[in-house]
């Protein structure tokens, strides 16, 4: 067996491993997380060159013959993989599916030998759309990227919501829907729209951002009631530590509620506090990970804006390195 062959077996077997054990952490950045999504496209490319050179029976085959003989055993190894994933615990995926099948496409369309006999405009269409589809797949991690840098260069502020894409840092809990509006804005032109359900615990988590807040003194999140009377909304912040805990208890995060009268209200949460909060030991304010906006059993539907959260009050440098000690 060649050399090249070789190193592709084992890549693959290595890319095959990953989809079972290993992964990101509830912590990782956005980005990586994309990245580490596109995984099934490498491991289906060189899934599609196995099959397509010798000596697999495939490879002496016409290009039409190969091209429904990967794509399919790319589609329904795909759908096994993803109904293996949900059984011991993994997150089961139609996109990871497509990206297999594009995997696939761009094995047979630049790597198979057979090819070469399509002719060049054929075989250029073919490779265009594969890489059309390469791009759109590859979209999410650029921007990831791209967010991410924007949040670096905004920090301390941890949303303004005057880019759409920042509402890839957030997800909705219960029967929530979350929108970039600006029918209300404190600042700028956007802020996000939070229409909540009436199930259990319905709201907003902001899950992508800078992890370390020990620099500062408050966190500042504005909230808009655009009804008429006042709505009750929780804030819970979480560190690692708690993230990884086996029972993620009430006492080990901050919980705190707030009446949101009608119009504009600021919350202000000491970071001192935040440290205090849970039971037994402090929050590492180095490693927040992450911050929610709820409410709790709704008796109709209701709609709030969230807009200009920070961090506020810089510490002397003398103090920040006496909290890290």
């Amino acid at each position: 067996m060649k050399i090249h062959r070789i190193f592709v077996l084992f890549a693959t077997l290595v890319l095959f491993a990953l989809l079972f054990v290993g992964g990101m952490d509830d912590g990782a950045m956005r980005s990586l997380r994309e990245f580490w999504n596109l995984g099934h496209i490498a491991l289906f490319l060189v899934l599609g060159y196995l099959l397509l050179t010798p000596p697999s029976p495939v490879a002496t085959r016409t290009f039409t013959i190969q091209f429904l003989s990967v794509i399919s055993f790319a589609l329904l190894l795909g759908c096994l993989i993803e109904l293996v994933q949900a059984r011991i615990g993994r997150d089961m995926s139609l996109i990871d599916v497509t990206r297999d099948g594009i995997g696939a496409l761009l094995s047979l369309v630049f790597l198979a030998p057979q090819r070469l006999s399509l002719s060049v405009t054929a075989r250029r269409s073919l490779q265009a759309s594969a890489l059309l589809l390469l791009t759109w797949t590859c979209t999410p991690f650029a921007i990831a990227l791209w967010d991410e840098n924007q949040a670096i260069k905004d920090w301390p502020e941890l949303s303004s919501f005057e880019s759409s894409l920042e509402l890839g840092r957030w997800s909705s809990t219960g029967a929530t829907r979350l929108s970039i509006d600006s029918t209300v804005a404190l600042k700028g032109d956007h802020a996000m729209r939070v229409e909540l359900g009436t199930s259990k615990y319905a709201g907003a988590s902001l899950d992508y951002f800078p992890r370390d807040w020990s620099a500062y003194e408050r966190l500042v999140i504005n909230l808009y009631n655009p009804a008429t009377s006042p709505l009750t909304v929780t804030c819970r912040i979480h560190d690692r530590a708690h993230s990884q805990s086996r029972i993620q208890q009430h006492n080990d995060r901050f919980n705190h509620s707030y009446e949101l009268k009608p119009g504009w209200n600021q919350i202000t949460i000491s970071l001192q506090e935040l440290a205090n909060a849970p039971t037994g030991r402090s929050m590492n304010t180095r490693l927040i990970d992450g911050l929610q906006i709820f409410v709790s059993e709704l008796a109709s539907p209701a709609t709030i804006y969230i807009d200009e959260i920070y961090l506020a009050d810089p510490l002397p440098p003398i103090q920040r390195e006496s909290e890290k000690l």
